[in-house]
């Protein structure tokens, strides 16, 4: 009997199908056409109820904010219930095409030998190494970038507890993956916040990005030097024996895959005049899509895809959940807070100085309540916009992204600092206060000032 001929078989077959059509949603939405925000809605509603017994308990409460807020837009205005529909619709269904991109490119064999190439650094690079390595891999991969280091790390925790690295090598892998957020067109702090600000371009923001990206990492790897015994270069002591021939190939192939796919977002954006979104939207199809072609003609057939589509209808449930009720919350509460406000009442640039450097600082005080930086961005941004200056927009984007990821490695609530805590079994409070507690306030304070210097320039 087929796999697909089993109770099993067809419920996963069933939870592949409703994926894929959430998914069809987002590309029609990509595409200028509106499909039927009513079956929309019953599409996702459906998913959710498939898998509703593995929902978290925040995941829980926000449904019930997503269904209150679309029950009292629906019954208030059809126009505002159908403009957080869609917005709501595109976002999640691209958030599936990147959770189905990290499971794809998650088991192929250069990514596990790049990861085991990295934590087999001898001492006094293996920081370094760990820190690069985690936001390279963190742009294909995400959070799984952080699961893949973690693991290889976790079954060598005596020995590094022996060299008093435990912790500093996971702080090396979280740093790497927080500096991620802060610029990558494919990291949803950027994806979700140029979604809800469309009159910020991309490439007017990502100089400072990048700068931020790039200063975060060496600053932590600053601290580490001053603070880590992972900096004496006199007793290395492998965790890994690496294939020395292997090491670079390994490496080359890992960022051909990673330049290639952030490269084909910018040259379809360049030359189709798509906005950033959809071109990333369409370009992580595409790499699913020929992923899925090539395992295809190597035997598999459509089983790989279905056992695809299903495990991210069912394991990303969590995401798809808190993802659509930031967007569609989000759309609702900026429709009414233009009605309440005044057109700019940030009109002066102290005001505005101020809102730049504290909107960080509310994401890591939101994080420390638990609350996803999806979620709180959204609602800042919704907050903020109508009341800021239209001229400063993409300061206002800029202090989200990068808000974004200082929260990232800043509280101990966030996905990846919790998924390093229990590979590593170490407390994620130790690991956000104790170990980057330092980074986040440095990190708060050098762009709150520096963007209130900004403001004024830019």
């Amino acid at each position: 009997m087929r796999a697909a001929d089993t109770p099993d078989g067809r419920w996963s077959l069933f939870q592949a199908g409703l994926l894929a059509l959430l998914i069809a949603f987002g590309v029609l939405r990509t595409l200028g056409l509106h499909p039927w925000a009513w079956l929309v809605a019953a599409v996702f509603l459906t998913i959710i109820g498939a898998s509703l017994s593995r929902l978290g308990t925040v995941a829980k409460a926000l449904l019930t904010v997503l269904l209150v807020t679309g029950l009292v837009a629906g019954l208030d205005d059809k126009a505002l219930f159908l403009n957080a529909t869609h917005s709501a619709v595109f976002l999640t269904s691209l958030i599936a095409a990147l959770l189905l991109l990290g499971r794809i490119v998650g088991r192929a064999p250069d990514i596990c030998q790049c990861a085991e190439m990295l934590v087999s650094q001898p001492q006094g690079r293996r920081y370094l190494a760990l820190t690069l390595g985690a936001h390279l891999l963190s742009i294909i991969l995400n959070f799984g970038a952080v699961a893949l280091l973690s693991a290889f790390l976790a079954p060598q925790r005596d020995t590094l507890q022996r060299q008093g690295a435990e912790i500093s090598l996971t702080l090396a892998v979280l740093r790497g993956f927080a500096a991620m957020p802060m610029w990558s067109p494919l990291a949803l702090s950027v994806l979700i916040t140029l979604s809800l600000i469309p009159e910020v371009s991309y490439w007017r923001i990502l100089p400072v990005c990048l700068c931020a990206a790039t200063l975060y990492m060496l600053a932590g790897i600053a601290l580490n030097f001053g603070s880590s015994v992972d900096r004496d270069f006199s007793s290395p002591e492998p965790l890994y024996t690496a294939a020395s021939g292997q090491t670079r190939p390994v490496l080359l192939r890992v960022l051909a895959r990673t330049l290639g796919l952030v490269g084909g977002v910018v040259v379809l954006h360049l030359a189709s005049g798509l906005p950033m979104l959809s071109s990333v939207f369409i370009m992580i199809l595409g790499a699913v899509g020929w992923s899925w072609a090539r395992e295809a003609i190597e035997g598999s057939g459509p089983a790989r895809m279905i056992r695809d589509l299903g495990a991210i209808s069912r394991d990303g449930v969590n995401e798809l959940v808190i993802l659509a009720t930031a967007a569609f919350v989000g759309t609702v509460l900026a429709h009414y807070m233009h009605g309440m406000v005044d057109a700019s009442p940030l009109a002066g640039r102290l005001e505005i100085s101020a809102a730049i450097a504290l909107v960080p600082a509310v994401m890591v005080a939101c994080g420390m309540l638990a609350i996803n930086p999806i979620l709180s961005g959204t609602i800042l941004i919704g907050a903020l916009k109508p009341v800021w200056p239209g001229d400063d927009l993409h300061m206002l984007a800029l202090s989200v992204i990068i808000g974004w990821g200082i929260t990232s490695a800043g509280t101990p609530f966030t996905a990846n600092v919790l998924i390093a805590a229990r590979n590593m079994n170490i407390r994620a409070s130790i690991l956000a206060f104790d170990g980057n507690g330092r980074l986040t306030v440095l990190a708060l304070a050098l762009y709150g000032s520096c963007g209130a210097v900004t403001s004024y320039l830019w």
